[in-house]
């Protein structure tokens, strides 16, 4: 859900007009089309949404969903990265998909659960690996649910995009 919502939906205001349409219906089951139907704890998962970040808001705030606030003075790093795009995969590939891939990318060791456990050589490249071979495997859209996790976060982190200038 995370992932869709933070790189579909336009902005935060957009998604929170939709979801407060929500609050006057009675609403038993949750069928997507895109993902898993939802029919328990329906409206958990209504507020949840409610409370995400997504689109040019994301984008602009410099938040990294999922992590918590680090202080100001310490810098995220590529294989910080490397771990938020295999969470994401995980999510969006499933387990056995994400990892398997993950397993094949040159200085990346991933363990069998998808725990990122080293980053040998340059991170910027082992992540633009890591990128390129989700790509190729499964096609632009699997990376394209990291893009604005990614932007985010290196703006975070002041770190370099790899293929960005």
């Amino acid at each position: 859900m995370r992932g869709f919502h933070e790189d579909y939906m336009a902005s935060t205001p957009h998604l929170q007009a939709a979801m407060s349409k929500l609050d006057s219906l009675s609403i038993g089951r949750i069928a997507p089309q895109h993902g898993s139907i939802i029919d328990k704890n329906v409206s958990r998962h209504i507020e949840f949404i409610k409370q995400m970040k997504c689109g040019l808001t994301l984008m602009e705030s410099g938040s990294v969903p999922g992590k918590k606030e680090a202080p100001k003075t310490q810098k995220g790093s590529y294989r910080d990265l490397i771990a938020m795009v295999l969470e994401r995969e995980k999510g969006v590939l499933g387990m056995e998909k994400a990892i398997a891939t993950a397993k094949e990318v040159k200085g990346l060791e991933v363990d069998d659960l998808g725990n990122l456990l080293s980053v040998r050589g340059d991170g910027k490249e082992v992540l633009g690996l890591l990128l390129s071979r989700y790509s190729e495997q499964f096609g632009t859209w699997a990376v394209l649910n990291c893009r604005l996790m990614l932007i985010s976060a290196a703006k975070e982190y002041g770190l370099e995009l790899p293929g960005s200038k």
